[in-house]
């Protein structure tokens, strides 16, 4: 079993805006990872079905253990 790196955003309708501005993409949610634009939600259904969201998150260490993550918990 894995589990994310947990995050954070704000949800103002200001940050929202500077969001898609900056990625030049059109719907949110998105998703950064190491500070590059992976993609929107249609995407990111996609590379979950085809497994490369799980592989990038992999190599980009964003999965961690289970054990790893309950033990941070603490």
């Amino acid at each position: 079993m894995v589990g994310l790196i947990p995050f954070f955003a704000y949800n103002s309708s200001l940050t929202l805006a500077g969001i898609k501005e900056y990625s030049d993409w059109p719907t949110i949610p998105q998703l950064y990872v190491d500070k590059e634009f992976v993609g929107g939600c249609d995407i990111l259904i996609n590379m979950h079905k085809d497994g490369s969201l799980a592989d990038l998150l992999t190599e980009k260490k964003v999965i961690v253990e289970e054990e790893e993550a309950t033990e941070d918990a603490k």
